[in-house]
C-alpha cells in the first residue's frame, strides 16, 4: 500500500470515526472527547487568571467530556450530570467566575461573589466554591441565594444540607454581620418572594455591601462555557445534525448556536413559568440569547406532563437520573425524529446521569472493519480513594452526588446503557507496579487467542497498533491493544518536542526527518476532525552549549558534516532579532545553533491519534491494566490477563508500556518459575529518572501579541550550559512552548543519578528529603531560568512537577531501540518486544518506533537508523566500566 492510497483510508477513517482525541480533554480530548480540557477552552486559559490552579482541581481537568448514550435510533443523550457539580451549570459558572477574575472584577482576597438560583447553578457554585479553597492564597465568600419556596426541592435541600454551607433563613442581615466580621466560606440565604422579586432584593443588598453579582441571566461569558459543549458533541458525534436542549439562562442554547458548526440545528422550546424546573420562556430577560436563531421556539410550548412522563421513561428504560427539562427535551427530540426519521439528533441533559444497577454491566460498541459488530469493552473500576462509588466513579468532591463522572478512555459510538468519555480525573490514581493487585475481576476460565497484542496506549503502542492493523498483511489477523489511561505517562501530556537530531550519528538524523514526517501526517489526520492539533505549534529550534560540551561538539560535527543549510550557527547578538520579544542573557561564550524544524508536540493528541486511526481499522482496544505469563496451554504461547478478568494468549506480544515495561516483566518472573523464558537480561539496565518541570508565563503573551510589536513564541531550546553560579551541575535543559506560546514548560535535569527512581509509584511518594531536594531545585531553576531568559516570568512559577523517562546504561541502546526475544522455535515460536528506553524522545520517535515494530512482526525493512536488538545476544552486554549514566 502506497502513502497515498494508506493516507485516504486514514482520511477516511478519520471522518468515521474520529468522535474524540484523549487530551482527554483528550480531551485531551478532548482529549476522548475533546482534544482540549475545559480550563483551556475558556478565553485566555489558565494564564488569564491572578492564580494558580492546583494541578490535580477539577477546575483545571474535570468539567465537560461527558457522556454521549445512544437512547432510541438515532438519538443521543449527552449527560451533563457528569460534571463535578453535578449538572450542565458547571461550564456556565466557572465561565463567568474565571472571566470575573480574569477582568479584574472579582478579587483574589476579600470579594463576596453572589448567585441567585433555583437550584442547579447552586450546586455547582457551592461545590466550584469548595474547589477553589485549594487555591494558594485565594480568599472568597460565596452567598448562594434561592427562593425559600424552593428549599424543599431535591437540589436545593440538598445544598441546605450540605456540612460546608452555612444557611441564613430569611435572615440577610445575619449574613452581613458575619461577613463583615471576617468570617470567610460558602453560605446560603433563604429569601421569600418569587424568584424575580428575590433576585431584585439580593441586588439591591449587594450594592449596599459590595458584593460582586453572578449574573447568569445577563454576563456574556456563560456562553463561552460551551465553546467546549459544542467540541465535543462535534468530536463524539461527528454526523450530529440536531441539537436539543432547555432554556433556563439560555446561555447553554445561545453558547451552542455561536459554537457548533452551522449545518447543525439548535432546537429548543418555551416552557410556562414555574411548570418545569429549569424551563422558562427566556425571551422575558431580554439576553444574549436570541430565539430567533432557535429552531422553532415560538411553535409550541413544553408541557410539564408530557416532559414528566418521557423522563419517567429515559429513567426506566436507559437507567438515566435526571430533571424534568431532560424530559422535555427527549420528547423534542423524538417530534423531531418523526418530522426527519435522517436527523441524527443529541438532546442535552442538563443533569443527567446514568445511575448503575448492582452488578450491572457496560459495553461500548466500536466500529470495526474487519467485525462490525458490536464488541464489549468492559470498563476498569479500579480507583484509588474514598470517594469511590460502586461501579469505579471517583467523586471529585465531597458531595455525595457530585462529579460522578467516569475516569476511563472510551473511544467509539456509544451502546445504550454505556458511558462514553474521553478524559480521565488526574487526582487518584492506581499503577501497574504490583503482580498482587492486578487484578479488579479474577481471571477467566474462557482464553481468547489474539494474533498481536499491545500493551500500551502511549506514543508508542498506539503506533504500534496502528501499522500493525494498516500493514496490508494483517488482513485477517486479530490485534488487542490494552490501554490504561489511569497510569502515568506520555499519552497524558500536553507538551514535548520534536527536532532534527544534529548532536546524534547519521543514522539517526535521517530516521529524525522520517520521525518528523510521521509526525506531520499525525497532525494532518487530526486536522479531519475537530480536535486539537498533534503539533500546534512549530517555533523552530535554538541550540546553546557551552564550549567543549557534548552538545557543542555534537552541533559543530553536525554544522560540519550534515550539510543542512538551514542549521545556522548564531551569534548571540542576533537572537532578539531572529525572536522579537523575547529577551536573553547568555553567557558571552555560549555557542548558539538554529533550525527552523522545531515542533511543539502534544502526546496526548499523538497516542489519540494513533488509537483513533488502529480502532478505524479494527484493533480491539480494551481499558485495563495487564499482566504477561506463559500460558499454561503451553506451546510457547504467551498469555495476557487483563485487570476486567478476560484473559488472552497470543504468540506476538508488545509491552510498550514505557517505564511501566521492567516492573511488569520482573513481576512476571516473581510470579511463577515457568515465566523464565520472559526474562530479558538486557532490562535489568533500564532505570527510571523523575525529571523536573516548572512551567512560567510569558511576560509578552506571544498568541495574542500587541498589535505591530512582532512578537513571536520562542523557540524550542535545547541547552547544555556549564555555568556554577547559576547551577552547581552542567545545566541541561529545554524551553518548550505550552498553551501556543504564552506559557513555557521548562525542564532542568539534576546532577547525574540524583532523580533515579526504582517504580514509577515511587514518584509520588513524598518524605522530607525529597522535599527538600524539590525546594532546592525550585529556587535553581528560578535563578537559572529567570538570569538566562527574561521573558519568562520566573517570579510567579505556575508549578513544580516532576515526570518520568526511562533510560538504559547499556550504551547499545538509544530512543531508536527495541529489544526482541524469541521465545521457542519454527511454527511455535513466539515473540516478545519491549522498549528498553525512551531516553527522553520517545515521543519524537513514538510513531517510528510503533512501525518498526509492526514492520519487524511481518518482516518488512526497517527505516535506517531504526535498530531491533534480540534479547540473548552477546554482543549486547556491557561490562561494569562500560555502563553510561545519562543525566540527560
Amino acid at each position: 500500500m502506497n502513502r497515498i492510497s494508506r493516507l485516504s483510508s486514514r482520511q477516511a477513517a478519520a471522518a468515521k470515526l474520529f468522535t474524540f482525541s484523549t487530551r482527554g480533554v483528550a480531551t485531551r480530548a478532548l482529549p476522548s472527547t475533546t482534544s482540549q480540557p475545559f480550563l483551556s477552552s475558556l478565553t485566555g486559559g489558565e494564564a488569564a487568571l491572578p492564580f494558580q490552579i492546583p494541578k490535580d482541581s477539577w477546575l483545571r481537568n474535570g468539567i465537560g467530556n461527558t457522556p454521549l448514550i445512544k437512547v432510541e435510533n438515532n438519538i443521543w443523550a449527552k449527560l451533563e450530570g457528569h460534571n463535578p457539580g453535578g449538572s450542565v451549570k458547571d461550564r456556565t459558572l466557572t465561565s463567568i467566575v474565571f472571566s470575573m477574575f480574569r477582568e479584574g472584577k472579582l478579587a483574589v482576597k476579600g470579594d463576596t461573589l453572589v448567585l441567585v438560583t433555583s437550584g442547579s447553578a447552586g450546586a455547582s457554585l457551592v461545590a466550584m466554591s469548595e474547589a477553589l479553597k485549594a487555591v494558594p492564597d485565594l480568599d472568597l465568600n460565596v452567598v448562594v441565594v434561592m427562593p425559600k419556596a424552593y428549599a424543599h426541592k431535591p437540589v436545593p435541600a440538598e445544598i441546605i444540607a450540605m456540612p460546608c454551607t452555612r444557611v441564613f433563613d430569611c435572615d440577610p442581615n445575619g449574613l452581613i454581620e458575619t461577613i463583615a466580621n471576617g468570617s470567610t466560606g460558602t453560605n446560603v440565604l433563604l429569601m421569600e418572594g418569587v424568584f424575580m422579586d428575590v433576585l431584585a432584593e439580593t441586588k439591591t443588598i449587594a450594592a449596599g455591601q459590595n458584593w460582586k453579582m453572578l449574573d447568569q441571566h445577563f454576563d456574556n461569558n456563560s456562553m463561552d462555557g460551551h465553546r467546549s459543549t459544542a467540541l465535543e458533541l462535534v468530536e463524539q458525534f461527528p454526523g450530529v445534525t440536531d441539537v436539543i436542549c432547555a432554556t433556563g439562562t439560555g446561555a447553554t442554547a445561545a453558547g451552542l448556536v455561536k459554537h457548533l458548526p452551522a449545518r447543525v440545528k439548535v432546537h429548543s422550546r418555551p416552557a410556562l413559568s414555574g411548570s418545569i424546573d429549569g424551563l422558562s420562556d427566556v425571551n422575558r430577560y431580554g439576553n444574549f440569547c436570541d430565539t430567533t436563531k432557535l429552531k422553532g421556539y415560538d411553535t409550541c410550548i413544553f408541557d410539564a406532563t408530557v416532559a414528566n412522563n418521557t423522563l419517567a421513561w429515559l429513567k426506566s428504560a436507559y437507567n438515566v437520573d435526571a430533571g424534568p427539562s431532560s424530559g422535555a427535551c427527549y420528547w423534542l427530540a423524538k417530534e423531531i425524529r418523526d418530522e426527519n426519521p435522517n436527523a441524527q439528533i443529541v438532546f442535552i441533559c442538563a443533569d443527567g446521569k446514568i445511575a448503575p444497577k448492582p452488578q450491572e454491566s457496560f459495553h461500548v460498541t466500536m466500529n470495526n472493519k474487519k467485525n462490525p459488530a458490536c464488541t464489549p469493552w468492559p470498563l476498569e473500576s479500579s480507583v484509588e480513594g474514598e470517594n469511590q462509588s460502586a461501579f469505579g466513579f471517583a467523586s471529585h468532591s465531597a458531595f455525595g452526588r457530585y462529579g460522578n463522572r467516569p475516569r476511563h478512555t472510551c473511544l467509539g459510538q456509544i451502546s445504550a446503557g454505556s458511558i462514553f468519555s474521553r478524559r480521565f480525573s488526574t487526582s487518584s490514581r492506581n499503577f501497574s507496579t504490583s503482580s498482587e493487585s492486578c487484578f479488579d475481576k479474577p481471571p477467566s476460565d474462557d482464553v481468547t487467542l489474539i494474533d498481536n497484542i499491545v500493551i500500551g496506549g502511549g506514543p508508542v503502542g498506539a503506533s504500534a497498533a496502528w501499522f500493525l492493523a494498516e500493514n496490508e498483511k494483517a488482513d485477517g489477523k486479530s490485534i488487542l491493544m490494552v490501554h490504561d489511561p489511569q497510569n502515568k505517562g506520555a499519552h497524558e501530556d500536553w507538551s514535548r518536542l520534536a527536532r532534527l537530531s544534529f548532536d546524534g550519528p547519521w543514522d539517526e538524523m535521517v530516521l529524525s526527518r522520517h520521525a518528523v514526517s510521521l509526525l506531520d501526517m499525525a497532525d494532518e489526520i487530526r486536522s479531519y476532525s475537530s480536535g486539537e492539533p498533534v503539533v500546534p505549534l512549530r517555533p523552530g529550534m535554538l541550540f546553546l552549549a557551552s564550549p567543549g560540551t557534548n552538545l557543542a561538539i555534537a552541533c559543530e560535527h553536525g554544522e560540519a558534516e550534515f550539510g543542512d543549510d538551514q542549521f545556522i550557527r548564531r551569534d548571540l547578538s542576533e537572537l532578539e532579532d531572529l525572536y522579537p520579544g523575547n529577551s536573553f542573557n547568555l553567557p558571552p561564550e555560549t555557542l548558539a545553533w538554529s533550525h527552523p524544524t522545531g515542533l511543539c508536540v502534544s502526546p496526548l493528541e499523538l497516542a489519540s491519534v494513533g488509537r483513533g486511526v488502529a480502532q478505524s481499522y479494527g484493533v480491539d482496544i480494551r481499558a485495563a491494566r495487564a499482566s504477561v505469563d506463559m500460558s499454561p496451554a503451553g506451546d510457547n504461547l504467551i498469555r495476557v490477563t487483563l485487570s476486567t478478568g478476560e484473559v488472552f494468549d497470543t504468540r506476538n506480544c508488545f509491552v510498550f508500556a514505557g517505564a511501566q515495561g521492567k516492573k511488569m516483566l520482573s513481576d512476571s518472573l516473581a510470579r511463577h518459575a515457568s515465566n523464565a523464558p520472559l526474562q530479558m537480561p538486557e532490562m535489568e539496565e533500564t532505570y527510571i529518572t523523575s525529571i523536573s518541570t516548572v512551567r512560567y508565563k510569558h511576560r509578552n503573551h506571544p498568541a495574542n501579541p500587541v498589535e505591530g510589536s512582532g512578537h513571536v513564541p520562542p523557540p524550542i531550546t535545547l541547552g547544555q550550559l556549564e555555568i556554577p553560579d547559576l547551577c552547581a551541575h552542567q545545566a541541561n535543559f529545554s524551553v518548550v512552548a505550552e498553551e501556543y506560546g504564552d506559557v513555557l514548560k521548562t525542564r532542568l535535569s539534576g546532577a547525574a543519578g540524583t532523580e533515579t527512581i526504582d517504580t514509577v509509584a515511587d514518584l509520588y511518594k513524598s518524605n522530607e528529603d525529597q522535599h527538600a531536594r524539590d525546594e532546592e531545585m525550585r529556587e535553581t531553576y528560578g535563578k537559572f531560568f529567570g538570569t538566562l531568559f527574561p521573558y519568562l516570568e520566573t517570579e510567579k512559577p505556575l508549578d513544580f512537577n516532576r515526570c518520568v523517562t526511562y533510560r538504559s546504561h547499556n550504551s547499545n541502546f538509544s530512543g531508536t531501540s527495541l529489544l526482541h526475544k524469541k521465545i521457542g522455535d519454527g511454527a511455535t515460536a513466539s515473540n516478545l518486544m519491549i522498549t528498553p528506553g525512551c531516553f527522553g524522545v520517545g515521543v519524537k520517535f513514538g510513531p517510528a518506533l510503533g512501525q518498526a515494530a509492526a514492520a519487524y512482526t511481518y518482516g518488512d525493512e526497517l527505516e535506517k537508523g531504526m535498530n531491533v536488538f534480540s534479547s540473548g545476544d552477546d554482543a549486547l552486554q556491557v561490562s561494569p566500566t562500560d555502563r553510561i549514566e545519562r543525566a540527560w
